[in-house]
C-alpha cells in the first residue's frame, strides 16, 4: 500500500493506493460547517431529492384531471338547438361539462321536446347564474 498527500488552497487530502483500489479521505476541514449548518444542509438536500422523486413520478403518472380542451371549446357554434343537441354538442358550451350535458339530455328525453329556453331553469345543476352565462349558446327549434 502506498499513499501521497495533495495540499491545494490550505486542504489536505490523502490518497490511498491499495491492491487495485484507490480511495480519497479529506481532512475534517474541506467543508468547515457547524452542525446546525450541516443540518440545513442535509434537509435542503432530502427537500431537492424528494421534490425530484415526486416530479418523476408525475410525469409516469396519469393526470388526475383530464387536460382541458380549449381548441374542442373555441370551435361552439353560434346556437346550439338543446332539442336536437348530443351529449358532446352540448359540452362545447361554456360552463356545461359532459355531466350537465348528460342532464340536459337525460331531462329531454324524460319530458320531451323543450318548447322555451326557459325550461333549462328545470334541468338539475342549471341555476340562474349558469343559465344567464349559457343562455346566448342555446336556441329551442320548432317541432
Amino acid at each position: 500500500m502506498s499513499f501521497f498527500v495533495h495540499r491545494s488552497c490550505d486542504r489536505e487530502a490523502v490518497v490511498v493506493f491499495t491492491a487495485g483500489d484507490i480511495r480519497w479521505t479529506m481532512d475534517d476541514h474541506m467543508l468547515p460547517l457547524t452542525r446546525q449548518e450541516k443540518a440545513v444542509l442535509t434537509a435542503l438536500m432530502g427537500v431537492v431529492f424528494i421534490g425530484s422523486v415526486c416530479r418523476y413520478a408525475a410525469k409516469l403518472l396519469p393526470p388526475a384531471v383530464p387536460p382541458f380542451d380549449f381548441a374542442k371549446r373555441l370551435t361552439a357554434p353560434a346556437k346550439i338547438d338543446v332539442n336536437r343537441a348530443t351529449v358532446e354538442a352540448l359540452t362545447r358550451i361554456p360552463l356545461i361539462g359532459p355531466a350537465r350535458a348528460r342532464a340536459i339530455v337525460a331531462f329531454r328525453e324524460e319530458r320531451g321536446r323543450l318548447e322555451n329556453i326557459a325550461q333549462i331553469h328545470d334541468v338539475e345543476g342549471i341555476g340562474p347564474k349558469i343559465f344567464d352565462r349559457i343562455a346566448p349558446f342555446l336556441e329551442v327549434s320548432g317541432p
